[in-house]
């Protein structure tokens, strides 16, 4: 009898469990770096917001705010008496949640949260963490003065940071 050359159905399965396998694994290791630079680039775009807020005041010699919606995760340029400027809103990525919002020291809550910027460009310290791949949490610091991010993998490290520019 004359066999037919061929895989048969068992030697499929097999190959095919492999490369299943094999896809899974690829998958899991891909999903971390992914989500790290999703976060990133929500950190550099809240920034980056914050930077076009200070230098539109500097400009035009006017106050004007961020208003914050922690439970959509918007952040939106205005004007201090109301309406938008002409500046991107900061979104919180899909997947991703704006967890804590701390304006000098103190935990805000609701969707109407203002960060107030002077006409000079300066604001109050303020401190936002972003929750992400399940309970990790990452925080960042804008100093209010200069609007440097410092950036905290904790929130014990955040707080004891806030103390210090607190005090000043």
């Amino acid at each position: 009898m004359k066999q037919n050359p061929g895989f048969t159905l068992l030697e499929m399965t097999v190959v095919l469990a492999i490369l299943a396998m094999a896809a899974s694994l690829v998958a899991v290791n891909y999903r971390e770096p992914v989500n790290n630079a999703r976060l990133e680039h929500a950190f550099e775009t809240i920034e980056r917001l914050d930077q076009r807020v200070r230098n539109w005041c500097k400009t035009h010699n006017v106050p004007a705010k961020i208003r914050v919606d922690l439970d959509r995760g918007v952040f939106v340029a205005e004007k201090e008496s109301g309406g938008p400027l002409s500046i991107p809103e900061a979104k919180i990525p899909n997947g991703m949640k704006l967890k804590e919002l701390r304006i000098m020291g103190e935990n805000r809550f609701g969707r109407d949260t203002q960060i107030p910027y002077t006409s000079r460009g300066t604001a109050p310290c303020w401190a936002y963490s972003i929750a992400y791949s399940g309970n990790r949490e990452k925080y960042r610091f804008i100093i209010g003065a200069t609007g440097q991010s410092v950036p905290f993998e904790n929130e014990d490290a955040l707080i004891r940071f806030e103390r210090i520019y607190e005090r000043e």
